[in-house]
């Protein structure tokens, strides 16, 4: 509708440019002194007239276009408007469904904040990278003397992977997917 308008008010400007252009070529039909020259402005005054038939012409075209749009905008104004009345209903529920887990989404990050304090920065860096490279928060495996394959990818870790998680002094993970191994006493042999 709006490159409709422009077109008309395109032609409505050409028209008023020939217009001028005709009342020129008049005037200068009062001051001609030869057959050449009244020759000349005859056809000026042709080629005007042709212009204006022309953007008048585009200008009815154009608006009648203008017209059929604007009939077509407001019918399906109104059926949107009906799909939106019978949909409001649903459309507030879930609207408030999605505002209420917005906020509970809030609330469990908020309690995600307060035991991530605790633990040292390395380990929330470690913690994080695995996390996001396996795009789950289950990432960490225990081990002890009866269990010694990681539970997420069951490969059996050295003795030395084992000893050294056992003495819980750095942290260790699987060299096969990554995940954090920790040493846990009173797991039973079917874990």
């Amino acid at each position: 509708m709006d490159d409709t308008k422009e077109k008309i008010n395109s032609n409505q400007h050409l028209v008023e440019e020939e217009t001028i252009g005709l009342s020129h070529s008049n005037v200068k039909l009062e001051n001609i002194s030869t057959n050449r020259e009244y020759d000349a402005v005859h056809s000026e005054i042709a080629t005007h007239k042709k212009n204006i038939d022309t953007a008048q012409a585009s200008i009815l075209h154009y608006q009648q276009v203008l017209e059929n749009y604007q009939k077509d905008f407001e019918a399906i104004q109104g059926e949107y408007n009906s799909v939106l009345e019978s949909n409001e209903p649903e459309l507030k529920k879930l609207s408030a469904e999605l505002n209420g887990i917005e906020d509970r989404i809030a609330a469990e990050a908020a309690k995600t904040e307060s035991p991530r304090k605790k633990i040292s920065r390395r380990v929330l860096s470690v913690y994080d990278r695995v996390m996001t490279r396996r795009l789950t928060p289950y990432i960490i495996g225990f081990l002890n003397r009866h269990h010694k394959a990681c539970k997420f990818c069951n490969r059996e870790q050295t003795a030395q992977k084992i000893s050294d998680i056992n003495k819980r002094k750095s942290l260790n993970t699987c060299e096969s997917c990554g995940a954090i191994l920790i040493w846990k006493e009173d797991m039973d042999r079917t874990e």
